[in-house]
């Protein structure tokens, strides 16, 4: 078993789709989004021999997502993008198969629940938010890993 600090840079491509409508007026998002962020937790790693590795991180992830959105007022339509921050707790569980004691490939599902949403600096008020992501990623080991 090791514990320690798991750290981690993504960048994720997607499509979400959605769609609000509040009296006849609707505020629509359907176009690809693009998203970077860093994560840090403490970590344990249980090592189930040389190669094979099974990780807990419960941590604090921080990204910035651009998605493009589309309003309509009645006849009237604009569009633009949209610059999202919104840090949130992250618990991820995932699997890692080791080809050295240094580099990896790591495979996992992380839990999202946003602490905050912000857009341009403000803060957007949410009734509730999570988000579920499967993830397939590089594994660096910095430290001494104890393996059987």
């Amino acid at each position: 078993m090791d514990i320690g600090l798991s750290t981690a840079v993504d960048l994720g491509f997607g499509t979400a789709s959605n769609k609000v409508t509040v009296l006849g007026n609707s505020v629509s998002s359907s176009e690809p989004d693009f998203e970077f962020g860093f994560t840090i937790a403490p970590a344990v790693q249980f090592n189930l021999n040389e190669k094979h590795s099974i990780f807990v991180a419960p941590g604090i992830r921080f990204p910035l997502t651009i998605t493009k959105y589309e309003v309509s007022f009645g006849n009237t339509k604009s569009s633009g993008e949209k610059y999202l921050f919104y840090p949130e707790f992250t618990l991820d569980i995932g699997y890692k198969f080791w080809f050295t004691n240094f580099l990896g490939i790591n495979a996992g599902y992380e839990l999202g629940i946003p602490l905050t949403l912000m857009e341009g600096g403000n803060k957007v008020e949410t009734a509730s938010a999570f988000s579920n992501k499967f993830y397939i990623g590089v594994a660096l080991n910095l430290g001494k890993r104890n393996a059987q």
